[in-house]
């Protein structure tokens, strides 16, 4: 019984190292690295995928340091961030709030979709639903609403705009299914990353994301409205929010007097419907 007590934590020490996490991190190795501790079999495939977002999602300006550290030190440094968020400050022009209508929304993970019936396109997308009700006593037309998606850090990874033009009667409901494509999930967090990360673990990624509203266009002529049935059937966003194009980080990230940053100033809130806008687009069907 004794040889037992001693030889217990000696394998738990071994099996620590033989995860290989008790290794520094060192950014130009991180591609070997990760491909070693992804076929780790005693390491989770949730922990890969946190001590993997945990290096892909540093920046300078979101106030946490990786180099110098064990993967096991970033893992923990990752579950803390999970539960907590990043330290800095997102503020949005708010535009488009309305009071009288509740939004809540659900993330449902991945699918592959055809673009159209006939079509021979499929795209990988996030799936999510939302539930409107109109708690005024005035029937309402939700035009359009802006989802942000904040990802497993609390902080946004992008955001897009949905064309609705739905009748809502007073006290009444409305249940929309949406996608939002992977590629400009994928881009989005991509942009300005400091580490070469070979994995991405997008599905997770999506799964511990959650949908926030953020505007919405409503309005109470209801003439050419009328209720909506939307089984089957999903909305594809007219707009979304692209990193590449849309943000400037000398401009955007605000310093205090020291230099850390403390706030991202990401204009408006709310997509409204533009001329030059994609027109309105539904996937028929179910997941592929």
């Amino acid at each position: 019984m004794n040889k037992i007590l001693f030889l217990f934590p000696a394998f738990l020490f071994f099996s620590c190292n033989n995860s290989g996490l008790n290794k520094k991190f060192i950014a130009d190795r991180y591609e070997i690295d990760s491909r070693i501790i992804q076929n780790k079999k005693n390491v989770s495939s949730y922990d890969k995928f946190l001590l993997n977002y945990g290096i892909l999602r540093h920046r300078d300006y979101y106030n946490y340091e990786i180099e110098g550290k064990t993967f096991e030190e970033i893992l923990e440094l990752s579950r803390g961030l999970i539960d907590n968020g990043v330290e800095i400050e997102e503020v949005f022009n708010k535009n488009g709030e309305v009071d009288s209508l509740k939004i809540e929304t659900q993330i449902e993970g991945s699918g592959v979709f055809r673009k159209s019936p006939n079509s021979k396109k499929f795209i990988k997308a996030m799936k999510f639903n939302c539930k409107y009700t109109n708690t005024s006593e005035t029937d309402i037309v939700v035009l359009s609403t802006t989802f942000q998606m904040k990802g497993p850090f609390k902080k946004m990874i992008t955001a897009a705009g949905f064309d609705i033009n739905c009748l809502i009667k007073a006290g009444g409901t409305l249940k929309v299914e949406f996608v939002l494509e992977a590629r400009n999930i994928q881009t989005n967090l991509q942009f300005d990353k400091k580490v070469e990360t070979p994995y991405l673990y997008l599905d997770e990624i999506m799964l511990n994301s959650e949908m926030v509203p953020l505007g919405n266009t409503v309005i109470t002529d209801l003439e050419f409205y009328e209720k909506c049935d939307f089984e089957g059937e999903r909305l594809i966003p007219f707009k979304t929010y692209n990193y590449q194009t849309d943000f400037d980080p000398s401009k955007q990230i605000i310093k205090d007097d020291t230099g850390k940053a403390i706030k991202i100033e990401y204009g408006d809130a709310h997509f409204t419907v533009e001329e030059n806008d994609k027109a309105v687009e539904i996937i028929t069907g179910r997941t592929q």
